[in-house]
């Protein structure tokens, strides 16, 4: 989940350098402009199981987290 306009380029990662305590990682923004990096939260937790399953899943839970992440850098 990548988009590049203009030198801004807006890509979903997760964030695996710490877990919380229900053992799932955030999800963030990374959005970058001139070689500077800014990471935004985006309230949602995922597996790294569940993160590789994002792009091409059909599960109705995961498909309306792509489309929360994917509507918060894309609106």
């Amino acid at each position: 989940m990548n988009y590049s306009k203009d030198g801004i380029t807006v890509a979903a990662m997760l964030d695996t350098r710490r877990t919380k305590p229900n053992e799932k990682y955030p999800v963030k923004i990374r959005v970058t402009y001139r070689r500077d990096r800014r990471y935004y939260p985006t309230g949602k937790d995922l597996t790294p199981e569940e993160w590789e399953m994002l792009g091409a899943t059909k599960a109705r839970a995961l498909v309306a987290v792509r489309k929360d992440i994917e509507s918060s850098y894309q609106g």
